[in-house]
């Protein structure tokens, strides 16, 4: 049996070899007690404190839609997230979408983060994150993906489309 709420008289509030329960994040550090009683009626308590820290989000690789692109072509990422904390939320995030255009915000709407559309002038491989940070400013980052990017044929038009050439016809006897 164990009591969790640090009371003058011990209140059970979990029973079980391996009991759950769920706190809050950042629920403040409290002592709290374990009381065993084996088949014959004699017991022991024992104490500790115990303290709940807040985690981080976990971000999944990010998506690139599409991949791979060419250049000069709008492309779109998204990342879904997960937080064990319960009330973790508001969430922001950030996508970065390493062509040195540095962290951009992104949207969240669930447990997705959706980055704005970048268009990228090069072809390459470019290295792409999602950060999502939770109310308390932890931050969880994605495992980085490389998004290809295809060269593209450049396209050669006449800026004026009137073309006029002239000549100097002379006789010569």
């Amino acid at each position: 049996m164990i009591d969790f709420d640090d009371g003058a008289t011990f209140e059970v509030d979990a029973t079980g070899v391996q009991p759950t329960v769920n706190f809050a994040d950042n629920f403040p550090a409290r002592s709290i007690a374990l009381r065993v009683t084996d088949s014959g009626g004699l017991t022991d308590l024992d104490t500790t404190t115990l303290e709940v820290l807040n985690v981080e989000p976990a971000v999944d690789p990010p998506i690139v839609d599409p991949e791979p692109s060419n250049e000069g072509n709008a492309i779109t990422v998204s990342a879904t997230f997960g937080d064990p904390g319960i009330n973790d939320n508001p969430f922001t995030c950030l996508v970065n979408y390493g062509d040195n255009s540095g962290d951009l915000t992104g949207m969240v709407s669930g447990n997705t983060c959706f980055g704005p559309g970048h268009i990228y002038d090069d072809n390459g491989s470019y290295p792409v994150t999602v950060s999502v940070i939770d109310k308390n400013n932890d931050t969880g980052t994605s495992p980085t993906i490389l998004h290809e990017v295809n060269n593209v044929a450049p396209t050669a038009t006449f800026a004026n489309t009137t073309i006029w050439i002239f000549t100097d016809l002379k006789t010569i006897i």
